[in-house]
């Protein structure tokens, strides 16, 4: 069994999924981060989804989110438009121009999925997601 502490490990695998997404997406007109919001998005059709919930699901601080909208937003890739349930809430729509890479970005998703999990079994990959998932709480 492998000694590197727990930490390093993720830390590493963190960063050499950031980077493979990064390259998958070096021709799109988004970096790798809005793409990730923009499978999300686009994974989630039929939702309301809020900054609120793009800072969970992705870990971000607001800040961090607020920034990254805001280039969205002015790529033309989405806007913020009134919930339909409470008007106080800006809902994340996607634009025409954002669905144009629905193809290229679930290939890509796919393509990154199919690398990580590799030759690794199905008992195993559910065990890892299910550790992971405790070490996420863990820390929250």
């Amino acid at each position: 069994m492998n000694s590197s502490p727990i930490y390093r490990q993720i830390n590493i695998l963190a960063n050499r999924q950031r980077r493979h997404f990064d390259r998958l997406t070096a021709e799109a007109p988004f970096s790798g981060a809005q793409g990730r919001v923009l499978h999300y998005l686009l994974d989630h059709p039929d939702e309301e989804i809020f900054q609120k919930d793009i800072e969970e699901e992705f870990g971000l601080r607001p800040s961090t989110a607020t920034t990254l909208l805001q280039s969205m937003e002015r790529k033309g890739l989405l806007r913020r438009e009134p919930s339909e349930k409470d008007a106080r809430y800006k809902k994340l729509t996607l634009t025409p121009e954002a669905e144009k890479h629905r193809g290229a970005l679930f290939a890509e998703m796919s393509q990154l999925t199919e690398k990580l999990a590799g030759s690794i079994a199905p008992d195993d990959l559910k065990t890892w997601q299910k550790v992971t998932e405790q070490m996420i709480k863990n820390l929250k």
